[in-house]
């Protein structure tokens, strides 16, 4: 769940992150307004489709339309965007899913040193890998509003920024009932101008859960930390601070390692324009899952892609993750991909992609090996 809208350097440089290529953005525009839409047809093959060590096969039909507008005024800024993705399988055990995102935002600029903005999205998500119920899929309902106010010129000494967000998080079936809650949270970060291109920053964040049916998980959770961005320095772009993270539960038995170092890490290095290096690392405490009232999040992403000229693009990427719950559950997860991308015209794009994920966890059930083999096909309108 977004916690707060503040600019991040966490790009997706891979076409498979988001299970397909976009082919070239064509944007329509009319005075202050724009809009693009596409659409990606995917079919793909899947050895482990519900993600278990009972492995079941199916072939994958997945159908991705989106759509975003936005209009800029003198002082104003606004932006809308909708994306549905509907997968059919061909093994019977794997029903269809369906998710759904839409996010709106807007801002007003006072003057040079003062903006405001609001940002609110929602989310319904269905999934079937690694489910809490082994052949039933998840289905969650996500929300967030977020308003954030920004002092300091662009290229002033000093900038604040600050915000506060609500959030809920509720499951759409008949189980998972203890993962419905709601969040209240604030921020403030101070940045101090380093060089030209680069600022300092200091920065804390507050978080309150309230469960619903759950309440001895209810919790606040603190977050103090400092780091670094810079922008197009030595070739690289990114962010990157260090803190301190606490959780506190009003059940007090549930208090025992809640503290931990919290790290987040975005960076790109493009030796040349046409080739990208990526870096994305982060860990924290979150919520729990199956049954655990917190879990600690550590995951690195490693990604180069490539433009070989003409009209051939190819990506690679290596993924780490491990959780570590709270009820004394461990995942640790390795992924590798890699893509071929062909714009076969300017408007339409085709991608050959594979994927290999070896998932090891203390829950013998979800301790297996995985491979997705995928072609799919993007225009752009």
């Amino acid at each position: 769940m977004k916690k707060f809208a503040r600019k991040k350097y966490l790009i997706c440089l891979l076409p498979f992150c988001i299970n397909g290529v976009q082919a070239e953005e064509v944007e329509e525009s009319s005075g202050g307004l724009s809009y693009n839409s596409s659409i990606t047809v995917k079919t793909a093959y899947d050895d482990n489709v519900l993600g278990t060590n009972d492995p079941i096969s199916s072939s994958v039909t997945t159908v991705s339309p989106s759509f975003a507008l936005s209009a800029n005024g003198a002082k104003t800024t606004f932006n809308l965007e909708y994306a549905l993705s509907h997968s059919i399988y061909s093994e019977k055990q794997a029903s269809s899913i369906t998710n759904h995102s839409f996010s709106a935002g807007s801002s007003y600029q006072f003057d040079v040193r003062n903006k405001l903005s609001v940002n609110t999205s929602l989310q319904q998500s269905e999934g079937i890998s690694r489910t809490r119920v082994v052949g039933q899929a998840d289905e969650f309902r996500a929300t967030d509003v977020a308003f954030n106010y920004e002092y300091g010129a662009p290229g002033a000494k000093g900038n604040i920024v600050t915000g506060v967000n609500f959030g809920s998080y509720n499951t759409i079936n008949d189980f998972n009932f203890d993962q419905n809650r709601k969040t209240f949270g604030g921020m403030f970060e101070f940045s101090l101008r380093a060089s030209e291109k680069s600022r300092a920053l200091l920065g804390v964040e507050a978080i309150k859960t309230e469960y619903q049916y759950a309440d001895s998980k209810d919790n606040v959770g603190y977050t103090a930390y400092t780091g670094m961005q810079w922008d197009a320095t030595a070739k690289t772009t990114g962010r990157v601070t260090l803190g301190y993270q606490k959780q506190n539960y009003d059940d007090s038995a549930l208090n025992r390692n809640q503290e931990s170092l919290n790290w987040s890490i975005g960076a790109t290095w493009s030796p040349k324009t046409y080739s990208q290096f990526s870096l994305v690392s982060s860990q924290a405490i979150s919520e729990g899952f199956y049954g655990a009232a917190s879990q600690k999040v550590r995951s690195v992403l490693l990604s180069w892609n490539h433009d070989w000229g003409g009209f051939i693009t190819t990506g690679l990427s290596v993924e780490n993750a491990v959780n570590k719950y709270s009820n004394g559950r461990d995942d640790d997860s390795q992924t590798y991909s890699a893509l071929v991308s062909y714009q076969y015209l300017r408007w339409l794009n085709f991608s050959l992609g594979v994927s290999k994920s070896d998932f090891n966890s203390t829950d013998i059930k979800y301790d297996f090996d995985r491979n997705t083999y995928y072609l799919s096909a993007t225009a752009v309108f």
